[in-house]
């Protein structure tokens, strides 16, 4: 019959079959789908903080300076509380704070980095902000006002705990019985505008590496 053949099981195939006998086999061995145990997986678990890629935990770097700017735009001028001596009124006292009028400027570099299976973070800032009090409690347009700049918000600063450097400007229209005031909240290191920022700072490091 051409073109066809009969194997050894008697069966007509073609001639081209290729019928293996029991030495090939042997050679071969077992060819059937196995089950894949789990214990036999490779590792596919990557260090903390790594991209889904990065499996061997190859040195990778992030950049979330975008993230601090927000957090610091929006928390220094919803929650950094500075409360000033109040200002006396006929027989009494009404309270005042700092107001933050503005945020002008946070620059620097916020970065996470991925090295040899660990995780490190990167923190330094620079930030610049205005700032305004009234001083006179019966005439609202009695206003003090200037800026601040804190050159160095780094995580080493924070942890240290020390006061945080800071360079105050007072505005010209200041009246000159809110000096004191100046000098006493927002310039010193013991009491107000100061301890202030780097008690949020100090929060700005928690979020920041709770959420990076």
């Amino acid at each position: 019959m051409r073109g066809y053949k009969i194997d050894s099981q008697g069966r007509k195939t073609t001639y081209f079959n290729n019928e293996l006998d029991e030495n090939t086999k042997k050679l071969i061995g077992d060819i059937a789908p196995k089950k894949i145990h789990a214990d036999i997986l490779p590792n596919t678990s990557r260090p903390d903080g790594a991209s889904a890629w990065n499996l061997a935990g190859t040195f990778e770097e992030r950049n979330h300076i975008t993230w601090v700017k927000n957090w610091v735009r929006h928390k220094f001028k919803s929650e950094l509380l500075v409360e000033l001596p109040p200002m006396p009124l006929a027989e009494s006292f009404i309270p005042r704070l700092l107001t933050i009028t503005e945020i002008k400027d946070v620059r620097g570099d916020a970065s996470t980095a991925v090295a040899r299976g660990k995780k490190k973070y990167v923190l330094d800032l620079a930030v610049d902000l205005s700032w305004s009090f009234q001083t006179d409690a019966t005439n609202p347009k009695s206003i003090a006002s200037g800026t601040a700049s804190f050159p160095d918000i780094s995580a080493d600063a924070i942890h240290d705990a020390d006061p945080l450097d800071c360079i105050v400007s007072v505005d010209n229209t200041t009246p000159q019985n809110a000096r004191a005031v100046v000098d006493s909240h927002i310039k010193s290191e013991t009491q107000g505008l100061r301890p202030a920022v780097l008690e949020l700072c100090t929060k700005l490091l928690t979020d920041f590496r709770a959420s990076k």
